[in-house]
């Protein structure tokens, strides 16, 4: 067994990446006071502000490119800091519908379920703070702001997706989309199905209580899987742009894969909510959505 204080020496050379395991093995009283409030005084968390500063307006960065190491760089931090989010809000969300499937995953992905109680959104919006976040509350649905956690289902099919609650607010840092609102809503069949779209698998994102989730880190080894790249979607005064990163097209076997399972409006859904909404029956493997943007900004 560890000790209690075993990350405070490994987190000045990992940062978010030990957060990630501190936060997920911690069995004390008060995680804000014995973990968090530690991690704030950190000078490396300065240097994630910074860092991530470079990328929070679309117009002043570029899809990343093969030789463009420093950004990459940035990225595989902004996805250690994800995880660090998921952990936050783990406890905000529903049980998984097979608690037996998501131990044995959870186990073959060296994760360790946490167990401390919820996090205050006040503090969860403070120490994302320190890295450069703001917090938002929009209440009309927005894929781009918002993830479906719970669905509850309309009489008419017709119906309008409506947010009715939120579980904790979206993050941006600048016009970057650093966490969407988990938010329940209300819906019609035709629009977005109860256990559908709130149950079926997510994509680019590591951890769930609730659904099975996939992201590139999936499938590597305990070292490799922090190489991976955050997705990067934006929110402008011109418009939107979901998963900005692929705009540099790398067409292949998995891609092409996906695109003849999928309809067009299906590999829409798919990218803009992270997952399906309405229907997933047919699609009995996983998809390639990865190298898949989508662009609505005005000229």
């Amino acid at each position: 067994m560890r000790e209690k204080d075993w990350w405070k020496e490994p987190i000045e050379t990992f940062g978010m990446r030990t957060l990630f395991h501190a936060l997920s093995e911690y069995d004390g009283d008060d995680v804000w006071e014995d973990i968090l409030g530690y991690v704030m005084e950190r000078p490396w968390m300065i240097d994630l502000k910074d860092r991530f500063a470079t990328v929070r307006e679309v117009e002043h960065t570029a899809p990343w490119q093969s030789e463009d190491e420093d950004l990459l760089q940035t990225l595989y931090l902004l996805y250690a800091a994800s995880r660090v989010r998921d952990v936050l809000v783990f406890a905000r969300q529903p049980p998984p519908l097979d608690p037996q499937m998501q131990r044995g995953l959870d186990e073959w992905l060296n994760r360790t379920e946490p167990s401390f109680e919820l996090l205050p959104i006040d503090r969860f919006e403070a120490f994302f703070e320190h890295v450069g976040c703001r917090s938002t509350t929009v209440p009309f649905f927005d894929p781009i702001l918002h993830e479906i956690v719970v669905c509850d289902q309309s009489d008419r099919a017709d119906d309008d997706i409506v947010v009715i609650e939120q579980l904790w607010p979206a993050l941006l840092i600048g016009e970057l989309v650093f966490a969407r609102a988990g938010v329940r809503v209300r819906a019609g069949s035709a629009r977005a199905r109860a256990g559908v779209a709130d149950r079926s698998p997510m994509y680019w994102e590591h951890w769930r209580r609730h659904r099975r989730t996939f992201d590139l880190s999936m499938g590597w080894g305990t070292n490799s899987q922090w190489g991976t790249r955050f997705r990067r979607d934006y929110l402008t005064d011109s418009g939107r742009v979901f998963n900005f990163d692929a705009l540099v097209q790398r067409r292949g076997e998995a891609r092409e894969a996906t695109e003849a399972a999928l309809s067009a409006d299906q590999l829409e859904e798919l990218v803009k909510n992270r997952c399906m909404l309405r229907s997933h029956d047919e699609l009995n493997h996983e998809l390639w959505p990865y190298d898949s943007p989508i662009g609505e900004r005005r000229p």
